[in-house]
């Protein structure tokens, strides 16, 4: 012990000497600490200048070592910094100062614990940690019932699942010839369509084969299958694996008849499955997505495909109190409970120019529009009854996917001209929700039948009089004009300086502010404030078609003056 001491002050003391020699640094350990750091964090960004998340969450007990991957280990005390581990070629990884790991074969699990244990056997005061940084890439094989069969490269993180919604993602059908292309669209909506149609009813409207039946073909010529809906019903990655350097998978295509087993009614993703072997109720439960919110857990049967009929028994978690085989034909129903889709009570809003706008309790289908009027206090003296409004909320919205399909589908009976479709075009385009009411009818001159009924969620609009009407088109002085009460369309075109010398007198109309309805010009048609008045033209005609209906014309003549000449001479004889 001794000797040791006295060799240690030796060394000391020749470390002191040696740092007062001129020219020669002294030793600095924090110096050198930091320029160790700033080595490896530089050496760490060159290997993680394209990292990028992606792929699936990772399951350590299902996912396997392979070379490419980059760990990530932390070895504290003896590093304050993350070493990035590049798993080699031969499925080994070079830690410094222990040296070479093989890691073939392992799980991530696997290789944490070893590389954890064999750093402890160095060091058992060590705090290790071991993680996936960055997946690798692997070369898949996808084919059979996808879009686009092909070979991709995939991150080692991806299930089989994932890689089958990524040959069939949208991006590729840029590689589709425009025929196939639009024929797959077409495809597509025609599934919506029946989406839609089905839409609520608890009812399954496919049948699934494919997804429980992929096959993936590994490298080692070892095969399995994987049952992407159980995978995802039970949440077991046993049934949905990550791929592997050169899996093959194979989606196959749907068949028209295999035994099926179906859960249906008040769950959120009903759905008719093929028949496997070692199915349950657990299974056929978990693949509903679980219940809607009018299920009636009191009401859930199971017809299981021996003929027998039986309650279950399920919480609103979805644990059951017998879980048990089931069978092909197997229906598991879940009932719904019986609301009251009719509303008693509803609301209309009021605003505009009325006493106390706002929003006032209704009976649907019940209470009028003067009782409306009514709990508003009534008019003020701003209020103009000819451009008042109702606007009805529509239950009925346009589909998402096809926004033109509602229009498609209403010309197929059609005997429109061709004229006639591109208004009607025009109109639906720009219809609005409008109840049928005239406010002025109803107020000024007592008619009842003006006097609608209201429904839950109506807007009625009581503007103000903006006291003028606009003229314009062929006029010699078109803007607007002072509204004056009781005069008519001629009035207001006298006022505008009259007719323009290319004016069509006979096509005058006047446009509604209310509604932007056309109306011609007779008599006791009442002009208000806030109308428009339009004044064209004569029609433009193609050049030669006016030259056509003159010979037409003549032509006419001539025949009637000789069919005129021939009875005259007929009669004669």
């Amino acid at each position: 012990m001794i000797k040791k001491i006295v060799l240690a002050i030796f060394v000391l003391s020749a470390y002191f000497s040696f740092a007062q020699i001129k020219g020669l640094q002294t030793f600095d350990p924090e110096k050198l600490f930091q320029e160790d750091v700033i080595g490896k964090l530089d050496k760490d960004q060159e290997v993680l200048k394209d990292f990028s998340t992606i792929g699936n969450i990772v399951d350590p007990k299902y996912y396997f070592v392979g070379p490419g991957d980059l760990l990530a280990l932390q070895n504290l005390p003896f590093s304050v910094t993350t070493e990035y581990l590049r798993v080699t070629p031969e499925v080994s990884i070079l830690i410094p100062r222990i040296g070479e790991i093989s890691l073939k074969g392992k799980t991530l699990e696997e290789a944490r614990e070893l590389v954890i244990n064999t750093i402890k056997k160095r060091n058992p005061e060590a705090i290790v940690s071991l993680s996936l940084y960055k997946p690798r890439n692997v070369l898949v094989s996808v084919k059979g019932n996808v879009i686009k069969d092909g070979v991709y490269s995939f991150p080692a993180s991806y299930r089989v699942s994932t890689a089958i919604q990524m040959a069939n993602l949208t991006q590729t059908q840029n590689i589709f010839q425009q025929q196939q292309f639009f024929t797959f669209s077409r495809f597509k909506d025609l599934n919506k369509e029946i989406e839609r149609l089905y839409n609520e009813t608890g009812h399954p409207h496919t049948r699934v084969y494919s997804l429980r039946n992929v096959t993936v073909i590994h490298s080692d010529g070892s095969s399995e299958t994987a049952d992407i809906i159980k995978a995802i019903a039970l949440n077991n990655p046993d049934y949905d694996k990550y791929i592997k350097e050169n899996d093959e998978i194979i989606v196959p295509y749907e068949l028209e008849e295999f035994p099926t087993i179906t859960v249906a009614g008040a769950v959120r993703k009903p759905g008719t499955y093929v028949y496997k072997q070692d199915d349950d109720l657990n299974f056929l439960l978990r693949a509903s997505g679980g219940f809607t919110e009018d299920a009636d857990l009191d009401n859930i049967l199971l017809i299981n495909g021996d003929g027998i009929t039986q309650k279950i028994n399920v919480s609103s978690d979805m644990k059951l109190t017998n879980n048990f085989p089931v069978y092909p034909g197997a229906i598991l129903n879940v009932g719904r409970k019986n609301y009251e889709l009719k509303q008693k009570v509803g609301l209309v809003s009021v605003i505009g120019n009325v006493k106390k706008p706002g929003n006032y309790q209704i009976i649907p289908g019940k209470t009028r529009l003067k009782e409306a009027i009514e709990m508003s206090g009534g008019f003020t003296n701003e209020a103009y009854l000819p451009l008042a409004t109702i606007i009805r909320k529509e239950n009925k919205y346009l589909s998402a996917f096809n926004p033109s399909r509602e229009l498609f589908e209403t010309f197929k009976q059609t005997d429109l001209t061709l004229e006639d479709t591109v208004r009607f075009n025009i109109d639906i385009s720009y219809k609005k929700p409008y109840v049928a009411c005239d406010f002025y009818n109803l107020y000024e001159k007592n008619d009842e039948t003006q006097n609608v009924i209201l429904e839950d969620g109506d807007l009625i609009t009581i503007p103000s009089n903006p006291k003028s009407v606009y003229v314009f088109g062929q006029v010699k002085n078109p803007g607007y004009i002072n509204y004056s009460e009781g005069k008519d369309i001629y009035w207001y075109i006298e006022r505008a300086g009259g007719f323009a010398p290319r004016a069509d007198k006979g096509r005058a109309r006047i446009i509604r502010g209310k509604n932007k309805v056309w109306i011609e010009q007779e008599k006791n048609v009442k002009v208000f404030a806030g109308d428009e008045i339009y004044v064209p033209k004569p029609p433009d005609l193609p050049p030669g078609v006016e030259l056509q209906n003159y010979s037409l014309i003549a032509t006419a003549i001539t025949t009637a003056i000789s069919l005129s000449y021939l009875l005259i001479t007929l009669f004669r004889k």
